[in-house]
């Protein structure tokens, strides 16, 4: 084999693939910690999980300053996946902070540099995310939009009424079963629109937008329960301000027990499920009706008496 006239040696893929390999492992023996944001999740039907550890970069135009592969195997996951519901409802999916514990690996036959992960710290994500939680509120407190939607009158009786969520989910036949059920003339504008994964609250927004044009006196948004996860779009600030900057009440019923979601902060009125935000919506037209039953009777049992006092007069003449 001739050899360079520079004198250096030549390696094939392989043998640079194995000394990046071993190199790796001399720089780095032990586990790591990493923290960055999912991206590119992957879910593969072997039980393992693949994406990307990226950081967002300041640099206008570019949107990843650097990024890393990640693989989870399907042993590691069970008990990274029990770790995050345990601690927080939490579940792997994509915009997620993760700070994750990982060993460094050179893949040869892919040529891929990854972390192969082993454990995660649940505490950093609920960190990350009750500080991104308390920085949306302040800025809309700052900017006077955490209260703007309240402002809104609900006219009487709310017969037009909007809805937005997943349609032909539970929480779309839960809503939708309580106001047939009440017997009341209402008109329904439904708008589809994804309540969880990506581009899930641009979604939601979009929708919302969309079923004010069509003048309804309240809009509902409702979906089921689910993990802090499946539930993040009703934390995302493009959602959030949508709701705040419409001229319509919006009233949310977003199926979670412990904690609310910024939808609900800067929603008109929050209920804690679908149903119970139908039975208030029916409640308000109830109550119309009854005044109105009330008033009928009030105005008959007084011509009764008029006609009374009238007849009685007539007779003393």
């Amino acid at each position: 084999m001739i050899e360079p006239s520079d004198g250096l040696p030549t390696l094939s893929v392989e043998e640079l693939s194995h000394l990046l390999k071993d190199g790796l492992a001399t720089l780095f023996p032990e586990d790591l910690w990493v923290e960055g944001q999912v991206s590119n999740f992957h879910d593969a039907r072997s039980g393992h999980a693949y994406f990307d550890l990226v950081e967002p970069s300041a640099v206008p135009g570019r949107a990843v300053a650097a990024k890393l592969s990640v693989a989870l195997f399907k042993g590691a996951r069970i008990g990274v996946d029990h770790t995050l519901a345990a601690v927080g409802e939490l579940a792997l999916a994509n915009d997620l902070q993760l700070r994750i514990r990982a060993r460094l690996d050179f893949y040869p036959p892919s040529g891929r540099l990854q972390l192969i992960m082993n454990g995660v710290d649940p505490a950093f994500t609920l960190g990350r995310l009750a500080a991104e939680r308390e920085r949306l509120l302040h800025a809309l407190a700052d900017e006077g939009l955490l209260r703007a939607n309240r402002a809104n009158p609900i006219p009487v009786p709310p017969l037009r009424v909007g809805l937005v969520t997943s349609i032909g989910s539970a929480a779309h036949a839960d809503f939708s079963e309580e106001i047939s059920r009440s017997g009341f003339p209402f008109t329904i504008l439904e708008r589809d629109a994804r309540v969880q994964g990506d581009g899930s609250a641009v979604d939601l927004a979009e929708a919302l937008h969309m079923v004010a044009t069509h003048q309804p006196d309240v809009i509902a948004l409702v979906r089921g329960g689910g993990s802090a996860t499946d539930l993040a779009a009703f934390d995302a600030e493009v959602l959030a301000r949508t709701i705040a900057t419409l001229d319509v009440a919006v009233v949310t019923g977003i199926g979670h027990e412990v904690d609310r979601a910024v939808a609900d902060e800067v929603a008109h009125t929050a209920f804690k499920t679908p149903t119970a935000c139908a039975v208030a919506i029916v409640g308000q037209v109830a109550a119309f009706a009854d005044a109105v039953t009330d008033l009928q009777e009030s105005i008959a049992l007084r011509a009764g008496a008029s006609t009374a006092r009238s007849t009685d007069l007539l007779d003393d003449l």
